[in-house]
């Protein structure tokens, strides 16, 4: 019989458990990685905003009519192919952004996207010494990380005010605060940190231990708050970290930071949620290798195990 191009363990791991927290690893066919091995070559954003080749800037009037807070213009001079998470947050420019959808930009590529404000509190550039042109330019500094489950939920119903209440939520639920209200606040609360830092510490053997992972499901206390699968283990592993951080921002907001105990997701929901990511898969093979985020984001009240 022929392997399944995606397998899960469904028994939870105590080494991926932590503070309600529990990680349940998604694994690649040998044969399926190495038909995409390709991917293993995609830079992600945060490999390429230091790159001065590649840069993003506040939107470039290309013909487009939508409103400037929800449209960046991304430049890839570059020889490398990047890979634009949906969540992916910038740092800089006018306010602070996260991408609505997942794009592929391909080299010597100038082009628009879709974002959404994750800092409510400021309009204008983020360094108010800069020269003129600078300005003009306003150009994006840098990578946060990958926005938190809620907020990623909040991008795909396309729903700008959606999304500032979920960055508010989330922010709140970890102390952090800042003065523009930005979702990057999440570095400002000291013990939320150092707690985050700890799990993403402990998760961080999830890719020792499973060398042909290639995405994982996050359940916090019975229920799914996470779910990210891509085309081939060397791509998943740029991502992991800051993919991470967003399911324990997520997490920390829903459970006091002492309360360490984790209610199994039953078997059932894990297996029906995967045969829908595999049959994902299988559909469109050479489709998005980030495709199952949105499945996530629309699924997730289906799938989850609590009433």
């Amino acid at each position: 019989s022929t392997s399944p191009p995606l397998r899960c363990s469904l028994k939870a791991d105590p080494l991926l458990k932590y503070g309600g927290v529990q990680l349940y690893p998604i694994l690649a066919d040998s044969a399926v990685a190495a038909r995409q091995s390709d991917l293993k070559n995609w830079k992600v954003l945060a490999e390429v905003m230091p790159d001065r080749r590649f840069r993003i800037t506040e939107m470039k009037q290309f013909g487009s009519e939508r409103a400037w807070y929800n449209g960046l213009t991304v430049q890839n001079r570059s020889r490398d192919t990047v890979l634009l998470l949906s969540g992916d947050v910038v740092q800089g420019g006018n306010q602070d952004r996260t991408i609505a959808m997942e794009q592929i930009v391909p080299p010597a590529t100038v082009r628009n996207i879709e974002v959404f404000c994750v800092e409510h509190g400021r309009s204008t550039y983020y360094n108010e010494n800069a020269s003129e042109s600078e300005k003009q330019l306003a150009a994006f500094r840098g990578y946060y990380n990958v926005a938190s489950p809620s907020v990623r939920r909040a991008v795909q119903n396309g729903d700008q005010q959606g999304v500032w209440s979920a960055v508010s939520q989330v922010t709140a639920g970890n102390n952090a605060t800042s003065p523009t209200q930005t979702y990057a606040a999440l570095d400002n609360g000291a013990a939320e940190q150092q707690e985050r830092t700890l799990l993403l510490e402990r998760f961080e053997a999830l890719s020792r231990k499973y060398p042909d992972l290639t995405g994982m499901i996050a359940v916090h206390n019975g229920e799914i708050i996470g779910v990210d699968v891509f085309g081939h283990p060397a791509l998943f592993a740029k991502c992991a970290k800051a993919l991470l951080h967003g399911y324990v921002s997520d997490a920390m907001q829903r459970t006091p930071q002492h309360d360490t105990t984790v209610e199994a997701l039953p078997a059932l929901h894990l297996r029906r949620f995967l045969e829908g990511a595999t049959f994902l898969r299988e559909a469109d093979p050479d489709g998005p290798c980030h495709a199952l985020a949105g499945l996530a984001s629309r699924r997730l009240e289906t799938y989850a195990a609590t009433p």
